[in-house]
């Protein structure tokens, strides 16, 4: 059993990020409109970013960084993910994630 003065180390949901793979962001700045949902209003810019060519299809489209870099709960992330994929923006593959672009046909 440990002694009292022992520290404990603090348990991390995910591992640490590797700053060559994920470079920190810094939360986007956004003036939130009162009558639009922020949902709506993330998936706006996202949407432009994808027509300007700015994410390249293919490209993956994390719900866990659409957290951080716009400040918005999970559940938030994922309606912003819904909408972009209602609208074919987006395609999602099980256990893999959402990626930019239509989905592909499938190989037979």
């Amino acid at each position: 059993m440990p002694c009292s003065t022992q520290q404990r180390t603090a348990v991390h949901a995910y591992p640490p990020r590797h700053p060559d793979l994920h470079p920190p962001t810094l939360p986007f700045m956004i003036e939130w409109r009162a009558d639009l949902p922020r949902w709506t209003q993330v998936a706006g810019v996202l949407r432009k970013r994808i027509e300007s060519g700015e994410y390249a299809p293919g490209r993956l489209l994390s719900e866990r960084a659409i957290t951080e870099e716009f400040g918005i709960a999970y559940t938030t992330a994922r309606k912003v993910t819904a909408g972009l994929r209602a609208d074919g923006l987006i395609y999602t593959r099980p256990s893999l994630g959402s990626f930019v672009g239509p989905e592909p046909a499938e190989d037979e």
